[in-house]
């Protein structure tokens, strides 16, 4: 296992607030698919489950912020 930890933007009460808090709130297992390598890279899919979502300050240009912690369970083969 391992956590996976991104910077997201946060706007209170949008689609991406209200599913992200209730996937912290309930710990659902969920897929993650990441691309990495490039336009031509073949994304990996992971299972894991919303570990933490925090909204934090204002950043430099205005945007309110919040960190994505998502605890990652196993690789997803096939």
């Amino acid at each position: 296992m391992a956590t996976w930890t991104v910077e997201v933007q946060h706007v209170e009460g949008s689609a991406t607030e209200v599913l992200l808090s209730g996937l912290e709130a309930t710990g659902e297992p969920m897929q993650l698919e990441l691309k990495t390598g490039g336009a031509a890279a073949t994304p990996k899919v992971f299972a894991g489950y919303v570990k933490g979502y925090t909204p934090k300050g204002i950043g430099p240009k205005g945007v309110q912020m919040a960190d994505l912690s998502i605890l990652i369970q196993a690789k997803i083969e096939g």
